[in-house]
């Protein structure tokens, strides 16, 4: 290979390091790569490009396949778009070629799953004379854009959810199983904890092996009149056994959302994310089953936390770790408030700043060269907006 390392390494406005932006901000950076031994190219040509794409295989065992195009720019490194006849030799050594690309303010948010994605990178091409093929170098970036759940009036409606059931059917029903479910409000972001309140009482002669809440993203994937659905749960909690004539209480019980997508992805017209809650009571064929709605943001409510009047915009990355989900925090349900403890009586608790951490869920594989018919795959998490709100106490 004559080429025998190439890296994109991207940078903010100063210079420093970065790897996520919001649509609307300028991707900088920095193409380096070394030659070995010198070889002649038509052009160099660096891009870069934001699509979306979904497939998956109906029940035909057809493949349903769908791209959708949001930006596509480029720069000539060497030669130019006119210059088809142009030959010039790349040198032994060191090459270094600084970059920017203006992103679009309407783009979606990056995603990345096993039937969908949308993805952004950039790309250099060294398009090579004659019967060579064209050696080809990606390199992705994540793209956020930014949804405020303060502009989203059902954000701040509760959600409340009953129901009353009998276990078995006919002649061998009995009951009822009585149950309610609900949460404070609809609209989080990624790291809060949603405070849990419900309740299943079981007026049957059967035990209820467990109870779970679980979150639950739905995403929907459309390529022109087809459509598939596909569901994916990322947060859990469990709760044990409960005789019969007993009942199931759940009291200060709080999920952890961990750094996922926002609910919206109105950039994206073959791509649609929501989120639900699901509180399920295993009992009997049927059981217990109620789903919610609620929404993922990137801004927190204003009237749940105070915000620093210096936020602004969002600061550049700063990594944190967030909780498992396999490993989710305890806390003693005795010292937990469900009023806002703040320095000051009457004053809402204050949002921890906005950081960033990779998806723990969604993992896409992305090519990032193609070379003498060969390929080189890794794997790419994209990285959201996370709050630390670490084990504190639950606010409502």
């Amino acid at each position: 290979m004559k080429i025998e390392h190439v890296e994109a390494v991207f940078t903010d406005d100063q210079g420093q390091p970065r790897s996520v932006y919001f649509a609307g901000q300028t991707v900088n950076g920095v193409l380096k790569f070394r030659v070995a031994e010198e070889f002649p190219v038509n052009s160099v040509v660096l891009k870069c490009k934001g699509k979306s794409h979904v497939k998956w295989e109906n029940d035909d065992d057809k493949t349903i396949h769908y791209d959708e195009l949001y930006m596509e720019e480029k720069v000539y490194l060497v030669g130019s778009e006119d210059s088809n006849d142009f030959k010039q030799d790349l040198h032994v050594g060191e090459h270094t070629h600084n970059f920017s690309f203006k992103l679009r303010e309407d783009l979606p948010t990056s995603f990345e799953s096993k039937h969908a994605y949308v993805r952004y990178f950039v790309c250099a091409k060294f398009s090579r004379p004659g019967w060579k093929k064209d050696y080809e170098f990606r390199e992705p970036f994540t793209v956020l854009t930014i949804i405020d759940l303060n502009t989203i009036p059902e954000a701040q409606t509760p959600v409340h959810s009953t129901d009353t059931d009998t276990v078995g059917c006919c002649c061998c029903a009995e009951g009822p199983i009585r149950s309610e479910f609900k949460v404070d409000r609809a609209g989080y972001v990624p790291g809060e904890y949603i405070g849990i309140n419900a309740e299943i009482d079981n007026r049957t002669s059967k035990v209820m092996s467990e109870s779970r809440v679980e979150l639950w993203m739905k995403l929907k994937l459309k390529a022109g009149s087809d459509r598939k659905t596909k569901k994916t749960k990322i947060a859990e909690l469990r709760h044990g056994s409960t005789n019969p004539g007993g009942q199931d209480i759940w009291s200060r019980d709080r999920l952890h959302i961990p750094p996922c997508p926002p609910t919206l992805m109105e950039d994206c017209t073959i791509i649609d994310i929501t989120y639900y809650l699901h509180f399920v009571g295993d009992i009997g064929f049927l059981g217990v089953l109620h789903e919610v709605p609620i929404l993922i943001g990137s801004v927190p409510l204003s009237n749940v936390y105070s915000m620093p009047n210096n936020w602004g915009f969002m600061p550049p990355p700063s990594l944190t770790q967030p909780p498992t989900m396999s490993n989710p925090p305890l806390v003693d349900p005795a010292g937990i408030s469900l009023s806002p403890i703040t320095t000051q009586p009457g004053l809402l608790p204050s949002a921890p700043p906005p950081s960033y951490h990779d998806s723990l869920e969604f993992t896409g594989t992305i090519v990032t060269e193609k070379n003498e018919g060969q390929k080189k795959e890794k794997a790419f998490k994209p990285t959201y907006i996370y709050y630390n709100f670490g084990t504190g106490p639950l606010t409502m």
